[in-house]
């Protein structure tokens, strides 16, 4: 797959909400119910989305000119910088993906100066997070409306 890594714009804010749906309906499948599922999912409209473009730095993977995945950079001078927001569309796991917008995260907090990127993640993320050398940092239960997920602070220097 020859993938290139770009900023996001606004008008990707729709193709990126439908992708995280999707990756969290069908790629979070074996941790969560359907419950759990249906309100992450719904989290996501091209509206949430194309608010964090306007207040993050969010990375698009595209092929062919198709959005595989997308992550985000959130970094603030007076809170710790985090990499969010990390969907790959379902058919396109296991290809590098995740890896490749890890790394350009990864870069671009380099680049802003940061020392330490954390990130929030669910059960799936921590295993690709831990796998790339972010340590655990915390588990805890995380509230979404009425359910609660379970979810875990990792943190990797850079």
């Amino acid at each position: 797959m020859q993938m290139k890594i770009r900023r996001a714009q606004p008008d990707d804010a729709e193709v990126l909400a439908s992708v995280a749906r999707r990756s969290i309906q069908i790629s979070a499948s074996p941790w969560y119910s359907q419950a759990h599922l249906d309100q992450w999912a719904s989290a996501f409209s091209g509206k949430s989305v194309l608010g964090a473009i306007a207040d993050s730095v969010v990375l698009v993977a595209e092929d062919a000119d198709c959005v595989r995945g997308f992550a985000s950079l959130v970094a603030s001078p007076t809170v710790r910088c985090e990499l969010n927001l990390l969907y790959v569309d379902p058919h396109f796991t296991g290809r590098g993906v995740a890896r490749a917008l890890i790394d350009a995260v990864e870069e671009q907090a380099r680049v802003n100066d940061v020392a330490e990127l954390w990130v929030d993640a669910s059960i799936p993320a921590a295993i690709v997070f831990e796998r790339l050398g972010y340590q655990v940092r915390e588990r805890y239960s995380k509230r979404l409306g009425e359910l609660a997920y379970e979810n875990t602070w990792l943190s990797r220097r850079l």
